[in-house]
């Protein structure tokens, strides 16, 4: 089979990792899962160290920045010669959540740069869904206003983005899911 990237976006709890995960278990085909994150799942020593230091200056905070960059820039060009499917978790260009314009008009030209996904699903869900889905990311009032603000500008830019495929978890089981996304890779390979 031909290399195919495929893009999960979407907020916490919509069910990104664990249908990646059955993917990879249940299909014949050569799967990889990257995940995406910004701190948990970082790759690079440079990241590593930045996130482990967590200091509180300027130039800090600017080093903070450049090794995120370096880091998912990193993530995505190791994959890029692999045979098979790959599954990001998330995705840096489908990350629509920094209100800061500077920031997000530098994440835009760098990320452009980057290889582009041949699929992308938007997972969603009920918020209510989410917190059940995953407690313990929930637990306080702040993350859950901060999850409902997230849903928000999720949907707001995907749910009418007629390039990215949509995964409503509340309504579609895994198996629907599983064979939706199976059908697009006989289609794509």
């Amino acid at each position: 089979m031909k290399e195919i990237k495929i893009a999960f976006i979407g907020v916490d709890g919509t069910g990104k990792s664990t249908i990646a995960n059955i993917l990879k278990n249940k299909l014949d085909e050569k799967i990889e899962i990257q995940h995406m994150g910004a701190n948990k799942s970082a790759e690079t020593k440079f990241r590593k160290y930045i996130v482990q230091k967590k200091k509180d200056n300027v130039f800090f905070k600017i080093l903070s920045g450049v090794s995120l960059y370096y880091d998912r820039w990193y993530r995505v060009i190791k994959n890029e010669r692999k045979k098979g499917v790959i599954i990001y978790d998330r995705h840096p260009l489908y990350n629509p959540i920094d209100a800061r314009k500077f920031k997000r008009i530098l994440d835009k030209v760098i990320y452009s740069l980057m290889p582009m996904p041949h699929l992308i699903y938007y997972f969603y869900c009920d918020v209510n869904t989410s917190i059940q889905r995953k407690p313990s990311e929930f637990e306080s009032e702040y993350s859950i206003i901060e999850l409902k603000r997230k849903k928000k500008i999720f949907d707001y830019k995907y749910l009418k983005n007629k390039n990215i495929k949509k995964i409503n978890t509340d309504q579609l089981g895994e198996q629907q899911i599983i064979q939706m996304i199976t059908n697009d890779l006989k289609n794509k390979g």
